[in-house]
């Protein structure tokens, strides 16, 4: 009777986790159709270098902090130090984010000023804000995933790519609009 229960609970988490994984992987389809369609085609280069580089940042000043956060999170929760830990994690992650943000905005309106790139001061904002974000953001999935609230986290992540197909084809169609 309760190798059933454990086994019925294991397949519905499953279940829901699997779904999110499944939901924001099209959604990510989507929102790649999306820009391929509606984004000019001569920013296509443009952008990719800027995900490398900001994808890049985030592996060396964010995910080793998240990762030791990940690993260190529940012995410290265990010892009655857990809110203590994601404080100081969540600051130390934010000093990550905060130095990607300073270089990526710093790298935009440098190539911005000699012409290397198209966009200025705006997509510099937009840079430095998805640094943090993405700061923030790690933090806060790693808390759920070492709490076991996996329905959460793949709550987030859906909405997460519900936002971005929508705020990025709006961004996109806007700017085929403004820009024809």
């Amino acid at each position: 009777m309760i190798a059933r229960f454990i086994r019925l609970r294991a397949v519905r988490h499953l279940g829901v986790v699997a779904a999110g994984r499944v939901f924001a992987g099209l959604a990510g389809v989507v929102g790649i159709r999306l820009f391929t369609e509606l984004a000019p085609p001569e920013v296509y280069g443009e952008a990719t270098l800027v995900l490398g580089v900001m994808l890049l940042g985030t592996h060396l000043f964010i995910a080793p902090v998240t990762e030791a956060q990940l690993r260190l999170y529940p012995a410290e929760r265990d010892a009655g130090r857990g809110a203590d830990f994601l404080r100081v994690v969540t600051q130390l992650a934010l000093g990550g984010g905060l130095v990607l943000a300073f270089c990526a905005a710093g790298a935009q309106l440098l190539g911005a000023g000699k012409g290397l790139v198209s966009e200025g001061a705006g997509l510099a904002l937009i840079l430095a804000g998805y640094a943090l974000f993405t700061a923030l953001r790690s933090v806060g999935l790693n808390y759920l995933n070492t709490e076991r609230k996996q329905f959460q986290q793949t709550a987030w992540e859906t909405c997460e790519s519900i936002a971005l197909i929508i705020w990025g084809g709006r961004c996109y169609g806007f700017r085929r609009i403004l820009f024809r």
